[in-house]
């Protein structure tokens, strides 16, 4: 049975949310995000995903050091979002967040990778500019792409731009470069 979206609902903070991890109603690892107030079911990971992601998280760590490079964990952006990127990467070492997830002011890069979930991911470049996350990159395992959102603004970023083969793509904050080809197997 659903219900007409007419009906009161509730909309989560990050609070809620992690009170409700503190006192096991959700498991810490429970394949879930808070986005805008609702908790959102991941999609589980694909072999093509899996496999890119441990390609962008070698290039990452290479580039800014393994301690800043967040796989899979949370970023709060604001009092009703605490999405779980693909992939983050922070001014500081992890050390730093041991009792607080990492705000946006945090963030350098927050990539997601998507086989299936390229309209969900594009919808987040908006939660993540509306937060002030510097660089979003979406990685298209379909198109074979990467798309690069920057300069944020609270209605989106102001630019955006699509990579592909073996075009340079510079990584934020650092003298350095990488390409499409290097991160999406063929």
């Amino acid at each position: 049975m659903r219900f007409s979206h007419d009906m009161p609902t509730h909309r989560f903070t990050a609070d809620d949310v992690m009170r409700m991890v503190d006192v096991g109603v959700l498991d810490e690892d429970a394949p879930v995000e808070l986005i805008d107030g609702e908790l959102i079911v991941m999609s589980p990971q694909g072999p093509r995903h899996a496999h890119t992601l441990l390609l962008l998280r070698s290039v990452l760590c290479q580039a800014y050091g393994a301690l800043r490079v967040r796989e899979e964990k949370p970023i709060r952006l604001n009092a009703y979002s605490l999405p779980e990127p693909d992939l983050c990467v922070t001014v500081r070492n992890g050390g730093a967040f041991v009792d607080a997830h990492p705000t946006a002011a945090d963030c350098v890069l927050v990539m997601e990778a998507a086989h299936s979930s390229q309209r969900a991911d594009r919808r987040k470049a908006a939660l993540y500019a509306a937060g002030g996350v510097p660089e979003y990159w979406l990685v298209d395992l379909i198109d074979q792409t990467v798309t690069v959102y920057a300069d944020p603004a609270t209605d989106g970023y102001r630019l955006v731009r699509v990579h592909r083969d073996d075009e340079p793509i510079p990584l934020p904050g650092l003298d350095a470069m990488m390409t499409v080809d290097s991160i999406l197997p063929r």
